[in-house]
């Protein structure tokens, strides 16, 4: 802290008062957030040595505490009011059933918005076709209801919606019918 400022502050506790130019510097250095810290060390340090150091309730109305006070609680933020504090508590739980509400409508509308089912698939080695004589070798292969499937060499796995996985061994045939989540084999 400068010697001019820790000067105007020594006049301050001292006198009551400090005018003219002194009021004027000192009200510019305490502008400085780190002169500003280093000024409220100062005078609570002294409030509490003069505290410890006076008899029992000398300095309970003392003009330097009242100083010293008021110079360290100018420079904090003030308490809002509590009708200041309802508004803003208010805001807040307005604000958090806002966030609430869009949350639960986002979630109902992801959960309500139509999924396609997955259908029939097949894979490995499997033969496909409608006839007897109307086949054809697949590894994959996504099957449609009526098709019917006869399994090959090392055998073939049938997917039905998603739900159901049936192995079919070599030689196995099956058809497919039915509807979707109903699907009969």
């Amino acid at each position: 802290m400068k010697h001019e400022v820790e000067t105007l502050l020594a006049r301050l506790l001292k006198d009551g008062e400090v005018t003219g130019d002194g009021a004027a510097e000192l009200v510019r250095a305490l502008d400085d957030a780190g002169t500003r810290s280093e000024v409220q060390i100062e005078l609570f340090t002294e409030m509490l040595l003069r505290e410890m150091l006076a008899p029992e309730g000398a300095l309970k109305g003392s003009r330097e505490r009242l100083l010293a006070k008021a110079s360290v609680r100018g420079r904090q933020r003030p308490l809002p009011l509590a009708g200041e504090r309802q508004r803003r508590s208010a805001a807040l739980a307005a604000a958090a059933a806002v966030v609430i509400v869009a949350a639960a409508i986002g979630a109902t509308c992801w959960l309500t918005r139509p999924h396609p089912y997955p259908g029939i698939s097949g894979s490995g080695s499997l033969a496909v076709g409608l006839g007897v004589g109307a086949a054809r070798e697949e590894s994959s292969v996504a099957l449609a209801r009526g098709d019917r499937v006869v399994a090959g060499p090392g055998g073939a796995r049938l997917t039905l919606g998603g739900y159901c996985e049936l192995s079919l061994d070599e030689g196995t045939e099956v058809v497919v019918r039915g509807g979707p989540t109903e699907e009969v084999v």
